[in-house]
């Protein structure tokens, strides 16, 4: 089965190389991070149409909070994790993780954060309420590029 989109593509107008890209579907947006501006570019996902740029440094990974509608953001330069209100367009929160940032995933039933370090070998946790960090997990390799969670499983 060929997978077709459900509208047609909309042109974005090009400010940097992105890196990850995700989706708050309630709210209709798409959130981009690109690390040579060092901003994370918020845009309409119907139109298109960019709503603005909010500067987060070298931003990289980055997993919107739909039931707030914040938007966590990893920077793969400074190493922190910050929490961005993308209707007021400003960093809300940020803690120090010490370590440069790749991707990054939220996971609602828990409320923390998890953040992989870029090249490395752990991936931090962050409590998304306390903007705490909890702790790290060792990954076995190295540069892990792509994190999820699992909705499914049990805590």
């Amino acid at each position: 089965m060929a997978i077709v989109p459900a509208l047609p593509p909309h042109q974005v107008q090009i400010i940097s190389h992105f890196d990850y890209l995700s989706i708050d579907s309630q709210r209709r947006r798409v959130y981009a991070g690109h690390t040579a501006s060092h901003a994370l570019l918020v845009i309409n996902a119907d139109t298109g149409a960019v709503l603005g740029q909010v500067e987060t440094g070298a931003v990289q990974g980055n997993a919107p909070n739909e039931a707030t509608g914040d938007v966590y953001t990893g920077d793969g330069e400074s190493g922190t994790v910050s929490e961005v209100d993308p209707v007021k367009m400003t960093v809300v929160n940020q803690v120090d993780i010490g370590n440069p940032i790749d991707a990054l995933a939220f996971d609602p039933a828990t409320g923390r954060i998890f953040a992989d370090e870029d090249g490395g070998t752990q991936v931090f946790v962050v409590d998304s309420k306390s903007f705490k960090l909890l702790g790290s997990v060792p990954i076995p390799g190295h540069d892990l590029e792509f994190l999820a969670v699992d909705p499914g499983r049990p805590i």
